[in-house]
């Protein structure tokens, strides 16, 4: 070897190692701020948002108490807030729950934007309780106009949304977001009371990423996507429960995998699992291997526009109530709309890769438990499903998507008991009404 590189190399070899930059941490527990405080474990901050302000334009990582926070918190680029930690030895317990009470904008994410790529900005383990009096979200993703992009984590949190609840003239939202690379991962998004009626759980515009793993339950509209973002938006593995299912419009095309959709009431309006309208632009999804729970008159996917058919749709599995309807309707400018069954389905020819969708029919059990105690909670179990839900004002329950089996209902309270204890109700071709008396 050449001495003069045998020389440079033993130079290189010899050079220390630079040391990767450590973002700065900090503590928050909850507490009056008294503005002498540091953010460090012997003297915590007592405001989230003092943790953030004080990393400045700079990342780094806020590790917050459990307890109760009512705040508003705007984050920066590169932030990391990590909810669920125990003050006494600042381990994370599951025991340790990090509440944040909406106020205002209440957790806004537009400072974690930048004109380049900035760095993923992180929300782990809080339960975030929107406002019913604001209008806006209480997690907002939203990218202010001339920002390219805003990059977000929002893991492992309880969201509920802002807006009261089953009021007719405001709409409800729990997660925004335009311009943005988000990562929805593992979160529990759920209305306060009954079902939101009107609104989004979660409304994406413009927006990339990955939406896994959710559990979106009880709203109008679980899901809407509007406008194509920067990249692909993948949604999978999800569990959505409302009055409709998965909305998609302006030319969005995510790719929707492996998702169970259940529609348990019917609003009287647009009740779809999957409603895909591309009247202005062309809209192609991936639609494969979901389950589509349709109850009583709900319907199938609903494309509207010539420009919607689905560049896949491949072994989905439609559990159908007895009064839905229809598994997939073409609506365009030519005709008023031709409706398929599942047979159909699978040999149209307007969509590029189909096949392997099949269908089965499901049922319910409704009924009533007569004068029932206010923490009455009814209970199924059979043929693979094990569900509680409590009894309404009047008594009132209703257990919907029920295959064909055995099952067993059973009214519990802890103010009394009733006649019958249970119920084994064997479900065949038809829906079961049975109904309870107090004692």
């Amino acid at each position: 070897m050449n001495p003069a590189i045998a020389l440079a190399c033993v130079c290189l070899i010899a050079l220390p190692l630079a040391s990767a930059e450590v973002a700065a941490v900090y503590y928050v527990t909850p507490g009056t701020p008294t503005g002498g405080e540091d953010g460090s474990k012997a003297n915590p901050f007592h405001s989230i948002q003092h943790a953030v302000t004080a990393a400045g334009s700079t990342a780094a990582t806020v590790r917050v108490a459990g307890g109760e926070y009512t705040e508003a918190i705007t984050i920066s680029p590169g932030i990391q807030l990590y909810g669920g930690y125990d003050r006494a030895d600042w381990k994370r317990k599951s025991s340790q729950v990090s509440i944040v009470h909406q106020t205002g904008s209440g957790v806004d994410f537009s400072g974690a934007s930048g004109d380049e790529y900035p760095p993923m900005a992180v929300l782990d383990r809080f339960e975030i309780r929107g406002d019913p009096e604001v209008e806006d979200a209480p997690v907002d993703i939203g990218s202010p106009l001339g920002h390219s992009t805003v990059r977000a984590t929002v893991r492992d949190c309880t969201i509920y949304p802002s807006k009261a609840p089953l009021n007719p003239s405001r709409d409800s939202q729990a997660i925004y977001g335009r311009l943005c690379n988000v990562k929805l991962l593992s979160n529990k998004i759920l209305a306060r009371d009954g079902f939101m009626e009107r609104g989004e759980a979660v409304a994406l515009y413009s927006a990339s990423g990955e939406i896994r793993g959710n559990q979106i339950l009880r709203f109008a509209s679980p899901l809407f996507i509007s406008y194509p973002g920067d990249g692909s938006l993948s949604v999978s593995r999800n569990t959505l429960l409302g009055l409709g299912g998965i909305s998609i419009s302006n030319g969005a095309s995510p790719s929707i995998v492996d998702n169970s959709v259940k529609l348990e009431q019917y609003s009287g309006g647009c009740s779809y699992v999957i409603h895909n309208d591309a009247s202005v632009a062309a809209s192609h999804p991936v639609i494969r291997g979901n389950r589509f729970f349709i109850g009583w008159q709900g319907r199938g996917i609903c494309e509207y526009g010539d420009e919607a058919d689905p560049a896949e749709l491949t072994k989905n599995r439609y559990y159908m109530g007895s009064e839905a309807t229809y598994v997939y309707w073409d609506y365009d400018s030519s005709a008023d709309g031709k409706i398929y069954d599942i047979d159909d389905l699978n040999n149209l020819s307007d969509i590029p890769k189909i096949g392997g969708n099949t269908l089965a029919r499901c049922y319910s059990i409704t009924g009533i438990v007569d004068d029932a105690p206010e923490d009455t909670v009814v209970r199924i179990t059979g043929s693979g499903r094990t569900e509680s839900i409590p009894a309404d004002a009047r008594g009132y329950y209703q257990f919907m998507n029920l295959l064909p089996g055995a099952y067993v209902v059973t009214p519990v309270s802890s103010q009394g008991e009733f006649i019958p204890s249970s119920a084994k109700v064997q479900i065949g071709k038809k829906d079961i009404v049975f109904n309870f008396i107090s004692k």
